[in-house]
């Protein structure tokens, strides 16, 4: 996420504690975040995605705004949405196998076993729980 980028930016991470320098597009991206998130589990869906959609149009090199964005997509059926968002979360993080897992469930809700097993496959080859309860979940 932006703090541990920002932490390892800074020469700091486990074991090296060093001060973290957060600046302003940080904070206002993950508040952002924060509050679209808020908004789509009251059901207002509109002010989710503009508030989605400014924080990629403000930080579009960020993995994890498309990946809650998918999730938001996912929350709301728009599966296509939701696996592009995953999609590009992964271009961004190729080695984060939780964006697998997730784009893997959208896969699954939206009937695309093969994808899903796939995508739920590499991520629990990668040691991802997630990854590996989803493939248990698919069945054989």
């Amino acid at each position: 996420d932006a703090f541990q980028q920002a932490e390892e930016a800074s020469g700091g991470g486990p074991g090296n504690p060093q001060k973290v320098v957060v600046d302003q597009t940080q904070i206002t991206v993950l508040t952002s975040l924060g509050r679209a998130w808020v908004h789509g589990l009251k059901g207002e869906a509109a002010a989710a995605q503009s508030l989605f959609d400014e924080v990629i149009q403000t930080a579009p090199d960020f993995p994890e705004a498309y990946m809650r964005r998918g999730e938001f997509y996912r929350s709301l059926r728009r599966y296509p949405e939701a696996a592009a968002d995953y999609g590009t979360a992964r271009k961004l993080a190729p080695g984060n196998p939780s964006l697998l897992a997730g784009r893997g469930r959208v896969y699954a809700e939206s009937g695309n076993a093969e994808a899903a097993r796939q995508d739920f496959k590499a991520s629990c080859a990668r040691g991802w729980k997630e990854g590996c309860a989803g493939l248990k979940g698919l069945g054989p």
